[in-house]
C-alpha cells in the first residue's frame, strides 16, 4: 500500500472545495489570487487524503481492506457521491476524520 498514492477525495470534488473554504477562514488566508488558491487546494488535497487514508488503515479488523475495495471503483471513475457514501457507510467516519483534521489546523494556527 505504501508504494501508491491513494486519493479518495479528488481535486474536483465539492467536498475538497468546502474544506478549502473552511480552513482558509480558520487560517485567515487571502487566496484571492487563483494560483495561490490552487496551490493551497493541492496541499490540502494531499494532506487531507493522507490523514484520511491513515484513518482508514486504523479501522479494526478487515474494515480497512473492505473499505478500500469499495473505494477503488469510485476513485477510478471520480464519482464523488459514491466515494462519500462509501466513506459514510461507517457512521460518522468521514465527519469525524474531517473534524479531527480541522482541529489539527486550528491547533497549528494558535
Amino acid at each position: 500500500m505504501s508504494d501508491y498514492l491513494v486519493t479518495p477525495i479528488l481535486i474536483q470534488y465539492n467536498f475538497l472545495e468546502e474544506l478549502c473554504r473552511e480552513t482558509t477562514d480558520i487560517l485567515s488566508l487571502d487566496l484571492s489570487d487563483k494560483d495561490r488558491h490552487e496551490q493551497y487546494k493541492m496541499s490540502l488535497l494531499l494532506n487531507f487524503n493522507q490523514f484520511l487514508v491513515d484513518s482508514i488503515l486504523l479501522l479494526p479488523g478487515d474494515e480497512a481492506e473492505e473499505m478500500f475495495e469499495k473505494l477503488i471503483p469510485a476513485m477510478e471513475t471520480g464519482d464523488e457521491d459514491k466515494t462519500l457514501n462509501i466513506l459514510n457507510s461507517k457512521p460518522d467516519f468521514l465527519m469525524k476524520v474531517r473534524s479531527e483534521f480541522i482541529n489539527i489546523i486550528k491547533n497549528v494556527n494558535k
